[in-house]
């Protein structure tokens, strides 16, 4: 697989392990590279990584992600019953 050099990527599990490992990895310049966990401080430490890597690099906290998440399918929900019913 290859991945552009101008590629934006989100990465899932930033703040340790894996998803850590891959944002390094990932991090050449030109890309801009999306990274959300569960440790605020771990990612600050990951994103200074990745932009010392050329990379751009902005973070969001996992329970700030999983709140849009239920706002949207809680949206996508009202909208499914408004148009077809609870059935």
């Amino acid at each position: 697989m290859t991945i552009a050099g101008d590629a934006i990527l989100f990465i899932t599990g930033a703040s340790s392990g894996i998803g850590a490992a891959t944002a390094r990895l990932l991090s050449v310049p030109g890309r801009t590279i999306h990274l959300q966990g569960r440790d605020e401080a771990r990612l600050a430490a990951l994103v200074t990584e990745v932009t010392a890597a050329g990379a751009a690099a902005l973070h969001r906290m996992a329970s700030h992600c999983i709140a849009l998440h239920r706002m949207a399918s809680h949206g996508i929900a009202w909208h499914r019953i408004a148009s077809h019913g609870t059935r």
